[in-house]
Parts: structure tokens; sequence; C-alpha cells
């Protein structure tokens, strides 16, 4: 965000989202993450729409990259403990803790 400041700092957009992030502050919101400073640089140079985005998947993608290079030249997994656990498939057409039962979904203060 602050090479977007060193950039363009009179660029509206870069001026609206500066304000925001002032606001959002001010508000108690924790800092957003890195996309958005991101976005703000990509306003500030001018790049068209979605360039910011285009960008960040590049970046990610490197990181990808670079991963399964060390993750082959280790000759292990980084990360072996991540697993993922399915849920337990619930009916169709039911959600998770109602019951269709009239005496238990009432409104308060009514009888069925």
């Amino acid at each position: 965000m602050e090479a977007a400041l060193s950039v363009r700092p009179e660029a509206v957009g870069v001026r609206v989202t500066k304000t925001l992030l002032e606001v959002l502050k001010d508000a108690g919101h924790p800092p957003p993450a890195v996309d958005f400073g991101l976005a703000m640089l990509a306003q500030a140079l001018g790049l068209p729409p979605g360039a910011g985005a285009t960008l960040f998947a590049i970046g990610r993608a490197a990181g990808w990259v670079e991963h399964v290079l060390e993750q082959r030249e280790q000759r292990h997994l980084l990360r072996p403990r991540g697993r993922y656990v399915e849920p337990a498939p619930t009916p169709r057409g039911t959600v998770s803790g109602w019951s269709p039962r009239r005496d238990e979904c009432s409104p308060v203060g009514m009888t069925p």
C-alpha cells in the first residue's frame, strides 16, 4: 500500500482506497490481505482491470512451483500432516440441527 502511495498518491482510486483503509482501521478491523495492496498498486500504476489478480496468481503459481521443486529435492512431502477429512453426509433436503417435527420448530408462544 505504501508503494501505491509513493507511485501516484493523487490518483482517485488510491485516495479512495487509502480513506477506506483508514475508516476500517478506526473501526477496529484487521488489516486487509496482500491482494488488497496489490489492487491498490495496480490502480496507481494505471494497469488494466484484472491485472492485480493476474499478478497475484503468477506469484502464487511461482510459490507452488518452488514447493514442488523443494519436495522433489527432499524426496518427501513438506507438510504430510495435512489431511482432508470429509464431513459425514446429511440426508438430502435436511438442515443440520433442525427437526421437521412441528412441536420442535413452532414459534415461541404458539402451539402446533
